[in-house]
């Protein structure tokens, strides 16, 4: 009968305590031997850990062999399950109840293993030597993901005295913050935050639970607060900062990190950060002032470039972008820059420059060749040599695989009608591959209802893209927005004027555009509301100078007279 792999795996764990017992007895009074430690790493270099493994767990349970023990735990981390280390450093703490460090283990394995009642006895005993001690790392690298882990996880922690731990009152308040019980978490932050006024993380920690349970004022007040008490803290100023700009509170921000920089001059990272935000409120004499400080900085020259090159752009000065651009080097930042001077020569009719600039991008960053050939593929067709470039990308995609950003490049190369057949495979198989990525959900919508203005599926992808919540991560706010000028595109074929007003009115008042106008005007015309055409047509006129001949004689061609 063959055992299932839960029966081999307690077999393993059996057979670990047994030996973990022998070797307790035979090594008892005896002092680890060098030899013998010899003999384990030399089988560990030649791959038969399991031999050095062993040797060392016999010469851990020696006397005096706390280094042993802990080389010994290091290789059973590695190279056997959680369990297994788990059962071999209880077993050796249960001999070593004075090393008070293998307790942490202990307890670090157990809460790792899910065994949390080996977890809650071993943080009991920690507690006992030392009510006060530090646990705020006992967590690192194993935090449970999974909301029932992480219930057993704070029913463990209950069980436990907090009272004076300000660690274990973190942990606790980090967990009922998870579970929407921020005003019990709150409870246990202030009690960490009294008996540790100083630590950065209960403070942030406080100022998270005061967000769910205070005014956005109360939380800056405290923020401000913390910050007088520890006024060299530069990070408390920073958390000033981030609050303000989550509450679009841009010039606050800005004024706060300009008083920040003149106190932490020589923070270059500081710098930066005020740099950003200055371009941010376009306040861009006095954030390039800033930036310029860090292009003698190695570390920061190619991000102080970067953002030059931003506030240039903003304002126009596109010559300036560009030599600000073109001193980018980071490779994390420069195919964005190379495509920016691409851009920039092709507004100023230079094609040659710009197939320069991508060769030379091809050739000094290889890890960016497939990106420089949509770039030439790209201007090759804009000049209409639509074989070429299709030719560049179909050797693309021969060289470097089906990378997704060539397929789509291929696919803005082709035809809506003549090449529609394959246009909709490669793009059905973008959305199959990526279906969270709204550009490829969006151009499979357009092609659908470009070829039918009834297509029932295009309208379902059109609808999924509308349907993304704001705050969700994939939520993009262009793609919103095409994905509900398609959806009342078709309602106004359909004579469904109400459903295009109910779609597009706040999206016009909130962004005003010309097309979306031009549809809600039409709407407006079908339900026969001469106010709001009066008013829209006025706008349009006003802001984009439209020519409303088209709709002066609409009335008299209408279908409703």
């Amino acid at each position: 009968m063959t055992n299932s792999p839960q029966d081999h795996s307690t077999d393993t764990i059996i057979a670990t305590h047994t030996t973990t017992q022998r070797l307790e007895q035979e090594n008892h009074h005896q002092k680890p031997s060098l030899y013998q430690l010899l003999l384990a790493e030399f089988a560990i270099s030649r791959g038969q850990t399991d031999v050095g493994l062993d040797l060392y767990k016999q010469q851990a349970f020696k006397d005096n062999a706390s280094p042993v023990f802990e080389r010994a735990l290091q290789l059973s981390l590695h190279h056997e399950d959680t369990p297994q280390s788990l059962q071999f450093a209880t077993h050796w703490q249960k001999n070593n109840p004075a090393h008070t460090p293998a307790l942490f283990y202990v307890a670090h394995l157990a809460l790792q293993s899910s065994d949390y009642e080996t977890a809650s006895q071993t943080l009991k005993q920690i507690l006992q030597y030392d009510p006060k001690a530090d646990l705020s790392q006992l967590l690192q690298g194993i935090y449970p993901t999974e909301e029932s882990e992480q219930r057993r996880l704070l029913a463990t922690l209950q069980q436990l005295d907090s009272e004076q731990n300000w660690s274990l009152s973190v942990l606790q308040a980090g967990l009922l913050l998870q579970f929407d019980e921020a005003k019990l978490a709150l409870l246990h932050i202030n009690r960490a935050l009294r008996q540790n006024p100083d630590n950065l993380a209960v403070i942030n920690l406080k100022a998270d639970i005061l967000k769910q349970t205070a005014s956005s004022d109360d939380v800056l007040t405290f923020l401000q607060q913390q910050q007088r008490k520890l006024p060299d803290n530069k990070e408390l100023y920073l958390a000033q900062v981030r609050h303000l700009l989550a509450l679009k509170k841009s010039q606050q921000a800005w004024q706060l990190l300009q008083r920040t920089h003149d106190r932490f001059t020589d923070d270059h990272e500081l710098t930066l950060l005020a740099g950003l935000v200055g371009i941010d409120v376009a306040d861009y004499a006095k954030a390039e002032q800033l930036l310029e400080h860090l292009l003698t900085d190695a570390h920061y020259q190619d991000q102080a470039n970067h953002y030059l090159a931003i506030s240039a752009e903003r304002q126009h000065l596109y010559h300036r972008a560009y030599e600000f651009y073109a001193n980018v080097n980071q490779a994390e930042l420069v195919l964005n820059a190379r495509k920016k001077m691409v851009a920039f020569a092709l507004l100023q009719n230079q094609p040659n420059t710009a197939l320069s600039i991508i060769n030379d991008l091809r050739q000094q960053y290889p890890q960016y060749a497939h990106d420089a050939d949509i770039l030439q593929a790209d201007i090759l067709h804009q000049q209409g040599k639509h074989d070429d470039a299709k030719s560049i990308l179909a050797m693309a995609l021969q060289t470097y695989g089906n990378k997704e950003a060539i397929l789509y490049a291929y696919t803005q190369l082709l035809d809506n009608q003549r090449d529609f057949a394959l246009k909709q495979q490669l793009l059905t198989r973008l959305t199959h591959a990526y279906p969270d990525d709204s550009l490829y959900v969006l151009n499979l919508a357009e092609l659908l209802l470009d070829n039918d203005p009834n297509s029932v599926k295009g309208q379902q992808l059109a609808q999924r893209i509308a349907d993304v919540p704001f705050d969700d991560p994939n939520h993009d706010h262009h793609h919103h927005r095409r994905a509900i000028q398609l959806l009342a595109r078709g309602a106004l074929r359909q004579g469904d004027h109400a459903k295009v007003v109910a779609y597009l009115q706040d999206m016009y008042a909130i962004e005003a555009d010309l097309q979306v106008g031009i549809m809600l005007l039409s709407a407006y015309h079908g339900l026969n509301d001469q106010q709001q055409v009066d008013k829209l047509l006025t706008d349009l006129q006003q802001r984009f100078g439209y020519d409303d001949a088209y709709f002066s004689n609409l009335d008299s061609n209408s279908p409703n007279k």
